[in-house]
């Protein structure tokens, strides 16, 4: 099913399928939550307030929530993005390395040879 939806960075009309939304339900908030998503137009991080009637909408569309959403009982087995991430945390050198990797004509094939 696709999803339409409205890009604030470009102001253009986008098309999304369920998996290109991540929407984070809280019970405990008036306003029920948010949903994210990337334009697929300009690339800019889109986040929105999510209103228990939008919840509904994307619920039904098929996006899956990253907590528990209203009513429902299973959360998302995929991490929200904000979550911290395994290992150790990045440090000042970490990030200058970073910055001096990604100077480089194959900075690219440099990181991909990390992994």
């Amino acid at each position: 099913m696709i999803i339409g939806s409205f890009c604030r960075g470009c102001n253009k009309h986008v098309e999304l399928a369920a998996g290109d939304i991540l929407l984070h339900v809280d019970s405990s908030q008036p306003l029920g939550g948010h949903y994210a998503y990337l334009c697929p137009h300009c690339s800019d991080l889109v986040v929105k307030v999510a209103d228990p009637r939008v919840i509904e909408l994307l619920l039904t569309s098929g996006v899956q929530p990253t907590g528990a959403p209203m009513g429902a009982s299973e959360a998302r087995s995929r991490p929200h993005p904000e979550s911290p991430a395994d290992g150790p945390p990045l440090t000042a050198d970490d990030l200058l390395d970073l910055h001096l990797t990604l100077q480089c004509s194959d900075w690219f094939e440099r990181l991909t040879s990390l992994t």
